[in-house]
This record gives C-alpha cells, sequence and structure tokens, in this order.
C-alpha cells in the first residue's frame, strides 16, 4: 500500500486541501470494482465550496497559517459495503456525499 494522487483532478490539489488516495483502492482490470480515483474527485469538486460554507459559520476568520489539509483515503478495519474502506477514521462510501461528512 502506498498513496498516490494518480487520475485525482489538478494531482488532487485545491485550494484549501490536498488529496491522496490507497493505490491498493484504485481502479484496474486487476481490481475492477475499485472506488479511486473517481470517488476522491467527486470529494475534489465541493470541497472547497464546503470549506467556504464552514468558514461562513465562523464569520470568515482569517486563517492564521496558509497550509494544505492533507486528506488520505485508506484501508481502515471496517467492514462498509463489502470492502474495508475508510478515510481518515471514519467509514467511506462510494456516495462522495458521505465521504466528505
Amino acid at each position: 500500500m502506498a498513496f498516490t494522487t494518480a487520475g485525482l483532478a489538478n494531482g488532487g490539489v485545491t485550494t484549501h486541501y490536498r488529496f491522496q488516495y490507497d493505490d491498493s483502492l484504485q481502479q484496474l482490470p486487476t481490481n475492477p470494482n475499485g472506488p479511486e480515483p473517481a470517488r476522491t474527485n467527486l470529494v475534489i469538486a465541493v470541497c472547497d465550496s464546503d470549506f467556504g460554507l464552514m468558514s461562513a459559520w465562523f464569520r470568515n476568520i482569517a486563517l492564521d497559517a496558509r497550509c494544505h489539509r492533507t486528506v488520505l483515503q485508506h484501508r481502515c478495519h471496517r467492514e462498509t459495503q463489502g470492502m474495508k474502506t475508510g478515510m481518515a477514521r471514519a467509514p467511506v462510501f462510494h456516495d462522495c456525499r458521505r465521504v466528505k461528512y
């Protein structure tokens, strides 16, 4: 297992985040049901608007430091829809709306 940005939009980098995923989750001929990189690209498409929403909740207070928050999609010990997958410490589903929460 290694983390990769293969197939991610803009190399997985957005204004506020840097995404990577476990290469064992990549959809390949040997892993036709792999959810990556499609699933992470769906999250990438909406993550900065979510960041804007959350910032508005706190009156758009500026952050003192400019840094990317690294988000890793990886396998974990929970069974989720037949696959042992996870994002950070939360279960990850194939539906990107559930990944981001």
